[in-house]
């Protein structure tokens, strides 16, 4: 007699036999393009609207007293704090192969080095950020990679800011792709950075601000992730002898 069955989320190749029975599992894990597959990618959306966290989240140094969802609902308020490591970044465990996040959020920096953005995190020594921020003289955006502690690599947007923001990073392989856009669908190309250096494990959101800059709080309207890995799905027979 011969059954097939789907298997799914499979890992090696091998063949097990025990009591008589010869199983010949199939065990694959690739990461594509859908638009190379026909695969549908993996969406998850978290657009603040409970009073609580998905349980997807976790905080890395949490000060419950500057983050809300209530203060401003359908929104997630995180506050600025002159703190390193940075306090109240949000995060979850990041993809296995390639993905792109995308978030929106308002915020109006002012003052120095109050910043508000996403970040892709191994530690707080190494990491990829997508910041808006006040830098010197006025708003910015930047895309960058810091590895033990120092900034490698630095890509700084000037043009067409506006308190109203979407950001969007996109990894493939091990490149880090970075864009903005003021609507969420006309997006504008800030480059590329190298992210072989690090390790990241999590994905999520951030803020901070440090010297003698006061607070500025920013609100998130949404959290995505798509995951362009792709679990493919293969018969598999099992005879019995």
């Amino acid at each position: 007699m011969t059954r097939t069955r789907k298997m799914r989320n499979l890992l090696f190749l091998g063949s097990v036999t025990f009591s008589g029975i010869a199983m010949v599992l199939l065990f694959i894990g690739l990461a594509a393009s859908s638009a190379a597959t026909g695969v549908q990618n993996q969406v998850w959306i978290d657009e603040f609207d409970n009073l609580t966290l998905s349980s997807r989240w976790s905080w890395i140094n949490e000060d419950p007293t500057h983050w809300s969802l209530t203060a401003r609902p359908g929104f997630l308020r995180i506050t600025t704090q002159d703190t390193w490591p940075p306090n109240n970044i949000l995060v979850q465990d990041i993809p296995v192969g390639d993905f792109e996040i995308q978030t929106r959020v308002l915020f109006t920096p002012t003052q120095f080095s109050q910043q508000a953005g996403m970040v892709v995190y191994e530690d707080d020594s190494n990491w990829i950020g997508l910041n808006h921020l006040y830098f010197f003289t006025g708003e910015e955006v930047h895309f960058l990679r810091v590895v033990e502690g120092a900034i490698v690599e630095n890509i700084r947007y000037t043009s067409t800011l506006d308190t109203d923001m979407h950001f969007r990073v996109v990894r493939h392989s091990t490149v880090y792709t970075g864009y903005v856009s003021l609507d969420g669908t006309n997006w504008v190309l800030l480059g590329a950075l190298a992210g072989d250096s690090i390790q990241p494990s999590k994905i999520g959101l951030w803020v901070r601000h440090f010297s003698t800059t006061e607070e500025a709080s920013a609100d998130f309207d949404f959290f995505k992730v798509i995951d362009n890995s792709f679990h493919l799905f293969l018969p598999v027979t099992v005879r019995d002898e």
